[in-house]
């Protein structure tokens, strides 16, 4: 009986299985966790799909793609799955930076990620990818699809500031806002869009 074992590193003792789990985490974080978030921001103006686009062009200009390479990819399955691995890592550790916390004056409650995730009406649920063919293809499509989702998390988290110059920032002392004693101020900048429902 054959082994997918490499004697040098006996942990993966089944491609398949490793495999299988990637696939399943991946497509989980994506259409559960991060996917809602970016439609919840994006219906409520907070960080729209346009934002998301400059934001990805201005990161193209300064080069601040990371993630992913279009090189060669590594022959040696194992090598490859552990980097799908390592890739799926860094890609939920990001998307735990995608809290409210993330954008300043946007708040998301679990309640509002069950919503925009389909959890109470199916219409807005966010279709998983189906996986099939070989051990290989579904290597390759994994690392296509981790290499498109880091893309899109990184240009979603990118500072969106400095591309869009506001019309004047306003100073506050913290103690006024909030009604506590500190020394600190607080910078709000003030765009156009943002004064035309008022």
């Amino acid at each position: 009986m054959a082994h997918n074992v490499d004697e040098a590193n006996p942990h993966m003792h089944d491609y398949e299985a490793h495999v299988r789990a990637v696939e399943e985490d991946l497509e989980y974080y994506r259409t559960k966790r991060f996917e809602p978030r970016v439609y919840y921001f994006s219906r409520r103006g907070t960080i729209t799909l346009y934002d998301i686009l400059k934001a990805k062009s201005a990161m193209e200009s300064q080069a601040k793609f990371t993630k992913g390479s279009d090189g060669e990819r590594a022959e040696d399955i194992e090598t490859r799955i552990r980097a799908l691995e390592d890739g799926l890592d860094d890609y939920v550790k990001g998307i735990g930076l995608v809290s409210s916390d993330a954008v300043k004056g946007a708040g998301m409650v679990i309640e509002d990620n069950r919503k925009e995730r389909g959890d109470y009406d199916e219409f807005f649920r966010i279709k998983k990818k189906e996986h099939s063919g070989t051990l290989e293809e579904r290597i390759e499509r994994l690392e296509d699809d981790l290499k498109d989702y880091q893309m899109l998390l990184d240009a979603f988290t990118f500072d969106h500031r400095g591309l869009y110059p506001p019309l004047y920032t306003v100073m506050f002392d913290i103690k006024e806002v909030f009604g506590k004693s500190s020394g600190d101020k607080l910078w709000v900048d003030v765009h156009e869009e943002w004064l035309e429902g008022a």
